[in-house]
């Protein structure tokens, strides 16, 4: 069976007083800071836009067919964000994607697959959300920290952030997070996704390789690579 994983806040210190004293209160200052860290290095205001520049492969050799791709915030709330990826020379076109912003993490799920199962079958609904969304970022950002991503059928997907990197794209030089997504299917196989998230700007690189298993026993491997051109971010 052919197996394949799709992939892709700053607010103000508190104070109280008690008795007369005034004290800090530090599960605020700890809430504060997730947000803030959260929001900076995936701002997701509306109408934010981001346009990469893509090369494909399939088993190491080139396969572009893809070389362009744009994502746009569509709409924005205080707790989720709607998110568009589009690619300009092909019919092709992914779901929407909708982000959940919590206060130590951000969840990204397809938004048309969500609203379709609730139309359908709200079981359903409840059923699959656990293999349809994904911690793409998820508080304290530092080094070493390491969650769970997606479970599916034959694997899972186990996310860390690997530190910071100097990273040069069209787009400019960059000081970004790097964060890996090892992906261990139950044969034993691997992907590797990365991920570079600059503060302020979001991701400026990622580099992206799945495996398909066919039904005769072979598999392809896909990569894709894609460097921040230009961007517009609204503050």
């Amino acid at each position: 069976m052919k197996k394949l994983l799709l992939f892709t806040i700053s607010i103000l210190l508190l104070s109280c007083s008690n008795n007369g004293s005034n004290f800090i209160n530090t599960d605020i200052i700890s809430f504060s800071k997730n947000l803030e860290d959260i929001r900076n290095y995936y701002p997701l205001n509306k109408n934010n836009t981001w346009t990469y520049s893509l090369e494909q492969f399939q088993d190491d050799k080139p396969n572009t067919k893809f070389k362009e791709m744009t994502i746009s915030v569509l709409e924005s709330k205080d707790n989720y964000a709607i998110i568009k990826r589009f690619y300009p020379d092909s019919t092709v076109q992914p779901y929407l994607t909708k982000a959940l912003l919590y206060d130590n993490r951000i969840e990204l799920s397809r938004y048309e697959l969500l609203i379709n199962l609730l139309i359908n079958d709200i079981k359903s609904m409840i059923g699959n959300l656990a293999l349809n969304s994904i911690d793409i970022l998820k508080t304290p950002l530092k080094k070493g920290n390491t969650w769970e991503g997606r479970i599916f059928t034959g694997g899972k997907e186990i996310i860390t952030i690997e530190g910071n990197e100097i990273i040069e794209v069209p787009a400019g030089r960059f000081d970004a997070l790097k964060v890996n997504h090892k992906i261990k299917y139950d044969n034993s196989m691997e992907d590797n996704l990365y991920y570079w998230y600059s503060k302020n700007i979001g991701t400026v690189k990622m580099y992206e390789e799945i495996t398909l298993f066919l039904n005769n026993g072979q598999f392809i491997k896909l990569k894709s690579i894609g460097n921040l051109k230009s961007y517009k971010i609204r503050n």
